[in-house]
């Protein structure tokens, strides 16, 4: 048999005046698996519609997908959702039951402001720290 095979192409870009912010979220208390729950049991409609409502935009995208992790031997129970709003806004939420890690397009400042408001939306009555970090 002849299998006819086709070439990988490969574009890398770097855009030095681009702003990138990274989150990590810890749970604790009643809020450990609260926000991978809600995902999980969560259709996208409904989700989009939320998000919307929350931050005030229309969704232009909207991705989400549940499954694993292998770590260290273990396998986490973990979901994915990512965001892309009209103006232009991006979040990649990586959401494990103890954790998250946030990736978005925006300041510090502004990603502080939009995960707070994300955070209160998806985990009602969630407990907010009163103090805030902000490393650069």
């Amino acid at each position: 048999m002849n299998y006819c095979r086709g070439s990988l192409r490969l574009s890398i870009y770097t855009f030095n005046d681009l702003t990138n912010s990274y989150a990590i979220i810890q749970f604790e208390g009643k809020e450990i698996n609260e926000l991978l729950n809600k995902l999980i049991s969560s259709g996208i409609d409904e989700l989009k519609d939320e998000v919307e409502k929350v931050l005030n935009c229309r969704v232009k995208s909207l991705s989400l997908a549940n499954g694993e992790m292998l770590y260290e031997g273990s396998k986490l129970p973990m979901a994915y959702l990512r965001i892309e709003l009209d103006n232009s806004e991006q979040y990649s939420l990586e959401v494990y039951g103890e954790s998250a890690t946030v990736i978005t397009n925006m300041n510090l400042s502004e990603t502080y402001s939009k995960v707070i408001k994300l955070m209160r939306a998806f985990i009602p009555g969630v407990r907010i720290p009163k103090s805030r970090v902000l490393a650069f």
